[in-house]
């Protein structure tokens, strides 16, 4: 077992928050090379390149999450209507919580410390799929809730950004994915590592 810093965006934080989300799917860098002289669509793994994915990650393992926060010293904090008062004791700030931070700015999720994490994922399953493998049941288990799933301040299952109205949760997946990884990136389909993972809403310390 070990303990690894895991990133997520705000609205997937949001989504662990609310109990949505039990699944994530990460790139696999870099990509398996398959010998397809089997004639087979999985073919064997060339040189050790499943032996580096799969020593990665393993059930048990424990994720840290981070995510976008602003941390102050103290002086000012954000009150219940609205405002700033004063504040006495440093606190944080997650911008999955708040459109902005009472004063000062966002810093990058890659810069939160472990001692600011407010979530712990701890690993059940590890798989390495392409993306395109992915199930109705593993897009919802991603958090991805295609009535409210947006692609810029738009809905996608309302046909945002061109595209037609979304069919299934996996059909969102893909919009998303390629939000997120830049146009073609569903297409592509790379092979990914899917973890599933039970959510603690509490520091991995605790």
């Amino acid at each position: 077992m070990a303990d690894r810093p895991i990133i997520f965006s705000a609205p997937m934080v949001n989504a662990l928050l609310a109990g949505r989300k039990t699944q994530t799917r990460r790139i696999i860098k870099p990509q398996p090379v398959w010998n397809s002289s089997c004639g087979d669509r999985d073919g064997f793994w060339s040189g050790d390149a499943f032996m580096r994915v799969s020593s990665r990650f393993a059930a048990g393992d424990r994720l840290w999450v981070r995510e976008a926060f602003a941390e102050h010293p103290g002086g000012t904090i954000l009150d219940a209507a609205g405002g700033c008062e004063d504040f006495i004791a440093p606190y944080v700030e997650y911008r999955a919580d708040t459109a902005r931070p009472c004063i000062g700015k966002w810093r990058s999720p890659i810069h939160m410390p472990r001692s600011l994490s407010r979530l712990t994922l701890t690993v059940t399953d590890v798989r390495v799929q392409r993306v395109q493998e992915i199930t109705e049941a593993d897009a919802k288990a991603e958090g991805v809730d295609w009535e409210e799933v947006c692609c810029g301040d738009h809905k996608m299952s309302s046909g945002c950004c061109g595209q037609p109205i979304a069919r299934s949760p996996a059909e969102v997946y893909g919009r998303l994915w390629n939000h997120l990884h830049g146009p073609g990136a569903w297409e592509a389909d790379p092979y990914v590592v899917a973890l599933t993972f039970a959510v603690a809403q509490k520091h991995i310390d605790a």
